[in-house]
């Protein structure tokens, strides 16, 4: 599937917020682009600019790419705490299983009303007998 502009948009202030504005704005050069108005639209962007901006990005911060990923799982965790999207993912479950289960329904409805140009991530989620649970995407 395609990202769409919200990862780019939490990227930059990952990237802004760990190495400065000068160093978002040398990832932008090395994609060859002027400015991030376009990266930043909230729409479908092809997975391949969003990993040409994580390589620029672990680039510039000069970290494996791996590295970067889960640093910036962890600014988007906050990112999403510090806006309104967090009252919506705290109303889908009082539990990380309910969440995604719901956050899937939530991904399956938008695309079939609103954002029927996008496509949404898709995973399934399973707990086994002990309670473990398998998220697949």
């Amino acid at each position: 599937g395609d990202m769409h502009g919200l990862v780019h948009t939490a990227l930059r202030r990952f990237v802004r917020d760990a190495a400065g504005s000068a160093a978002w704005r040398r990832v932008l050069d090395t994609l060859r682009l002027d400015n991030d108005t376009e990266l930043l639209e909230l729409r479908q962007h092809d997975d391949a600019l969003t990993w040409r901006v994580l390589d620029a990005a672990a680039s510039e911060l000069r970290a494996p790419l791996d590295a970067t990923l889960t640093r910036f799982g962890g600014s988007f965790i906050r990112y999403l705490q510090a806006s309104t999207h967090l009252r919506v993912l705290e109303s889908f479950g009082d539990d990380m299983y309910t969440l995604l289960e719901n956050l899937e329904a939530l991904h399956h409805t938008l695309e079939r009303s609103s954002f029927r140009e996008t496509s949404f991530p898709t995973f399934g989620v399973s707990r086994n007998e002990s309670g473990a649970v398998r998220l697949s995407y």
